[in-house]
């Protein structure tokens, strides 16, 4: 037998919802953003791209992740208490050994800290940028993703 909803209405709400806060967290490019994570008051989420060739290099090109420019942003979310879950927007073919490396340990600081972790992959989530994903509590990838 199936269940009834008393009030429908509620829960078309609470869909509507929950869509327009997946848009705003994965929607759009920027390299960092910040976002109210409701229903806690004060509470953020903060979204970090990863996007391009990761290098170590402190001055990675339009096209290329710094892994000191992530690792900066990781600390900075780690250190701030509203901060409450870091979602990492994951679009790299990879890079060198030693900024994978990096960036992973910067994510198990996070979540040693008590962060909330997610990865969520793009079009592309290859080599250093699978490593970086596997530092996280959960990925999430579309059937399309090319990943290994």
């Amino acid at each position: 037998m199936a269940a009834r909803l008393k009030y429908p209405f509620l829960a078309a709400a609470g869909l509507s919802t929950a869509a327009a806060l997946l848009l705003l967290l994965f929607g759009g490019r920027g390299e960092r953003r910040v976002l109210p994570a409701a229903p806690f008051a004060g509470a953020r989420v903060a979204v970090v791209e990863l996007s391009g060739v990761m290098t170590s290099s402190q001055d990675a090109g339009s096209r290329a992740t710094s892994a000191h420019r992530v690792i900066e942003l990781l600390e900075k979310y780690r250190a701030d208490d509203t901060v409450k879950a870091v979602v990492l927007r994951v679009d790299t073919p990879g890079g060198t050994v030693v900024a994978a490396q990096e960036i992973a340990a910067a994510i198990a600081r996070l979540r040693a800290a008590g962060k909330k972790v997610v990865a969520s992959m793009g079009d592309i989530a290859a080599s250093g940028g699978y490593y970086v994903s596997c530092a996280a509590e959960r990925i999430y990838a579309s059937q399309g993703t090319l990943t290994g």
